[in-house]
């Protein structure tokens, strides 16, 4: 009854029938720098078992892929397998953990997970490759290009495996994945909508923004050059019907103020209230051009007068 309690709490192995296995190969490794941001670098492994599936069998918990320094057995990455029998996985690598770039001293394994398998034989329930990558880099447009022909390549490779016939993972003019190998690549690749958007039928942007330093040189140059283009403006109206510019500006900024004006008078019944408020309007056709200064300085005389009228000279009988 100990032994029992024993095995129960603390035994290993597998609690169901695992399916037979004979043959597990790594076909290649190709590896992309600068994907996502500059110095990062991805890794993808294609591979092959035998792997006779169970039901309730599921790849990721079964089979892993590594990788590790050769010298010294260092893992490096590790991430479980996403599909079984021939199927590629990828490992990303973050620029903090990128390792030297094109040498060949890195082992990549797609093995069965040890709690499956206590003892793992090389090409049965485990697959190494300590040969060199295929490299690929570059600037980021570049190198996404290469991953891009790399998955067309891996989706035409992978729909002639037996395996695949049923499911197409491109489109029929095998340019763009298919509903099917968008499922499959962004499982094996995550987040490659994001790099690599025109192989999918629809995909994620990130805007990128940019925090520019206020500079107000074009503001400035819209301010000093607004007199003159207004000016300019009223001139050629001014000649289309046959009046100086200078007399159309005046013109246009006397309704402006008389129709302010005379809202003001309406709200307060005050015509030195309206007068004074709408004098700003005068003011700011000075300073564009449109008025002489010597108008101003008559209609603001006539103004102090008004309201010297009706403010001072009304309080005396």
């Amino acid at each position: 009854m100990l032994a029992g309690l024993v095995f129960f709490l603390g035994g290993s192995g597998p609690a169901y029938a695992l399916g037979n296995i004979s043959n597990m190969s790594i076909m290649e490794v190709t590896a992309f720098q600068n994907q996502w941001v500059p110095g990062d670098q991805l890794f993808i492994i294609e591979y092959n078992m035998d792997y006779q599936v169970q039901e309730g069998d599921h790849a990721a918990t079964l089979f892993q892929a590594t990788m590790s320094y050769t010298t010294d057995s260092e893992l490096i990455q590790l991430r479980p397998i996403v599909y079984f029998n021939h199927s590629i996985i990828s490992l990303y690598l973050p620029v903090d953990k990128a390792v030297v770039w094109g040498v060949p001293a890195y082992t990549f394994t797609v093995e069965g997970r040890s709690y499956y398998w206590p003892n793992l034989s090389e090409g049965v329930t485990k697959a190494s490759w300590t040969a060199n990558c295929t490299w690929k880099t570059g600037v980021i447009p570049t190198s996404r290009t290469y991953l891009r022909y790399y998955c067309l390549q891996a989706a035409t490779a992978l729909s002639r495996d037996e395996e695949w016939y049923s499911t197409p993972l491109l489109d029929d003019a095998e340019t763009r994945f298919s509903s099917e190998g968008e499922v499959f690549f962004n499982n094996v690749i995550p987040d490659l909508g994001y790099v690599c958007p025109d192989l999918f039928t629809s995909a994620m942007y990130i805007p990128v923004y940019e925090d520019y330093p206020y500079d107000a040189t074009y503001e400035q140059s819209l301010l000093d050059n607004a007199p003159s283009r207004l000016r300019t403006a009223m001139d050629n109206l001014g000649e289309w019907i046959g009046f100086p510019g200078l007399l159309v500006g005046g013109i246009c900024i006397g309704l402006i103020f008389i129709l302010l004006a005379g809202r003001v008078y309406v709200a307060t019944g005050s015509p030195a209230a309206g007068a004074v408020l709408a004098l700003p309007v005068l003011i700011v056709g000075m300073l564009l051009g449109l008025i002489p200064m010597t108008i101003i300085l008559v209609i603001g005389l006539i103004i102090i007068l008004l309201v010297g009228i009706v403010f001072v000279l009304a309080r005396f009988p």
